[in-house]
């Protein structure tokens, strides 16, 4: 399902995500055959799509933060929430959300709040671009990636997934839970944890959290 705007949008841990008329906001339902836990790895599809496509077919130098965000130069222009469904231990189906700021300018429709850490396609290139285009290659690499991620080739993913990850080897913080932690980031392990090189020598997997650049 594609949307002109939502009324209503949000992102992780419930928070608005703003979506006005002239991005490009759409959702897949999918029914994979596999476990809750496998299906959240769905992200990391999302969001190197989104990646390579905005970085192979517009130029941009695209990033990826872990666990859900696209960048450009350190400033956010995708956001993805997947959720699923579940009976018991049995996945019932995932919805991938995808939201780009694309036709937008994001000083006049990012919250104030916000303006400093996120931009949008246009204001990257300088011009607007044809939504139905962009939609189209981002769905093209989703199929790809998706057959890939029904294999159980994960791995290939995250290994692709990690080369647009600037963020790896550098200074983090992570805040989980109400705490926070500094180190390094050393890796995303296979089950798509960030892993993190504490100060005091000790490491830590966190399977959630908000990553931000260590000061």
């Amino acid at each position: 399902m594609v949307a002109g705007c939502q009324t209503a949008g949000r992102g992780r841990f419930g928070r608005d995500w703003v979506s006005r008329k002239g991005g490009l906001w759409f959702s897949i339902v999918l029914r994979p055959e596999q476990s809750v836990r496998q299906a959240t790895k769905l992200v990391f599809v999302a969001s190197l799509a989104v990646a390579k496509v905005l970085h192979e077919k517009y130029g941009l130098r695209t990033e990826t933060k872990w666990p859900n965000d696209v960048l450009v130069d350190g400033r956010k222009i995708c956001g993805i929430l997947v959720e699923t469904k579940s009976s018991d231990t049995e996945l019932v189906f995932a919805i991938m959300g995808i939201g780009i700021n694309a036709n937008v300018h994001s000083s006049t429709f990012i919250p104030a709040s916000i303006k400093s850490t996120a931009t949008s396609v246009q204001d990257e290139l300088g011009r607007r671009v044809r939504l139905s285009s962009l939609l189209r290659a981002v769905l093209e690499e989703l199929e790809i990636l998706y057959d890939l991620f029904l294999s159980m080739d994960i791995q290939s993913i995250l290994v692709r997934w990690k080369d647009f990850a600037n963020f790896i080897g550098q200074e983090v913080t992570v805040a989980y839970h109400g705490e926070t932690f500094c180190g390094t980031a050393c890796d995303i392990n296979e089950e798509g944890e960030l892993v993190l090189s504490l100060k005091d020598g000790s490491i830590r997997q966190f399977h959630s959290g908000i990553v931000s650049m260590s000061e």
